[in-house]
């Protein structure tokens, strides 16, 4: 089998690259709330973190401790947060959700979907009516020079 079998297997069992649509980035269910006019929510991320773990290992028939550093991924827990006048929010009917009625809604932690850009209908539709859909604002380009 030439070597790239395997690259197009992957490729033709992804899908067509249109049902995601161009720098939107899939919807995010997490606990919100407005304080003070920003939408403040908690965040939970694996990353990637450097740490040195000491081991023993067998050379020439004795053990030897080594000292050795390995990558491990951890749980990071943030809370970020973004002023309302920034985002656009809507309920899963589609329907435009003011800012006063955000901050109405969001008094208490309550979960919200947050996402980037156009949420593609098929995302839309996995959620009920009533729920709160928050487009965070995307990413600025850099200048061009």
């Amino acid at each position: 089998m030439p070597r790239f079998a395997p690259a197009l297997v992957v490729l033709a069992l992804a899908g067509p690259a249109s049902a995601q649509p161009t720098g939107a980035i899939n919807p995010q269910v997490v606990t919100a709330r407005v304080e003070d006019g920003s939408l403040v929510w908690t965040t939970t991320q694996l990353l990637p973190v450097a740490k040195q773990v000491v081991v023993t290992v067998v050379v020439g028939g004795r053990p030897v401790t080594e000292t050795r550093n390995v990558t491990e991924l951890t749980r990071v827990t943030s809370e970020r947060s973004e002023a309302v006048k920034n985002v656009k929010a809507t309920d899963g009917a589609g329907k435009a959700v003011t800012p006063d009625r955000l901050a109405e809604r969001l008094r208490e932690d309550a979960v919200v979907v947050l996402h980037v850009g156009r949420l593609p209908d098929g995302f839309r539709r996995a959620f009920r009516d009533d729920t709160i859909l928050i487009e965070l604002p995307g990413p600025t380009a850099p200048p061009r020079q």
